[in-house]
Parts: C-alpha cells; structure tokens; sequence
C-alpha cells in the first residue's frame, strides 16, 4: 500500500508543479472511497435481513449446533423452560 500512496502522491505533486489543476482531491477521493464502502455494507445488511425474514425460525434454526441455539438465553430461562416441558 505503501508503494501506491507514494506513486499517487508523486503524480499528484507532478500536476501540481506543472500548473495543472486537480479537481479531484484525496480528500475527495477518500470520501467517494468511504460512500462506496458504506453502500456495499448497507446493501449487504439489508440483503442478509431479507433472506433471514423469508425463513422461518425452525428454518433459520436448522443448520445451528445447539449450543449457538442457546446462545442469548439466560440459565434462569433455560431452566424455566425445561421445568415446564419435562412433564410433557
């Protein structure tokens, strides 16, 4: 990465010293940079929620080992629950 930003910045002091302007500044490229990485990670949230609210929650639930199905849940809640449903 180094290379690059010392090419880059070499080819921009090359503009500069030869009077061309240069519209296009770092600054305005590292904001560009940033729009587009904020794009693609909304994108994909919103991708992965709609895929996850298509799926019911046995069908989100399948392919996790139990212990991840636990995960979130309290002892208490746990115990609670197997209470009620071990006389079923």
């Amino acid at each position: 990465m180094d290379d690059v930003s010392s090419f880059v910045n070499q080819l921009l002091e090359r503009y500069h010293l030869e009077g061309i302007n240069m519209p296009y500044t770092m600054e305005n490229f590292r904001d560009k940079v940033r729009k587009d990485a904020l794009e693609i990670v909304t994108q994909d949230n919103t991708l992965k929620y709609e895929v996850l609210k298509r799926l019911s929650p046995n069908e989100r639930l399948k392919g996790l080992p139990p212990d991840e199905r636990l995960n979130g849940l309290s002892l208490d809640f746990i115990q609670e629950y197997l209470a009620k449903h071990q006389n079923k």
